[in-house]
């Protein structure tokens, strides 16, 4: 609907922007704990994160087999999550 909807694409980014908010809190907060080296751009991994999650859960829900919906949400949270954090440091 986004597509075609003002008013609905205002909302779903507006969600997004305070999704990618929230994952850049994240990150820096894994940065000061030592647990993430500080050449992660946060602002840059949270719009990773956020978008292109964003994509998958669309996909999900247009497309997708409603019985899988539990592992694509687990592999989608598990390989962008571990994949900000396991980066090697540059």
């Amino acid at each position: 609907m986004a597509a075609y909807d003002a008013e609905m694409r205002e909302a779903m980014l507006q969600e997004i922007d305070r999704f990618t908010r929230h994952i850049a809190s994240l990150v820096e907060a894994e940065q000061e704990a030592g647990r993430l080296h500080r050449g992660v751009d946060a602002q840059a991994a949270a719009q990773v994160l956020a978008w292109g999650g964003e994509e998958v859960i669309a996909r999900q829900v247009a497309i997708g087999d409603p019985a899988r919906d539990e592992a694509v949400a687990r592999d989608l949270a598990e390989s962008q999550w571990y994949g900000t954090l396991q980066r090697p440091q540059a």
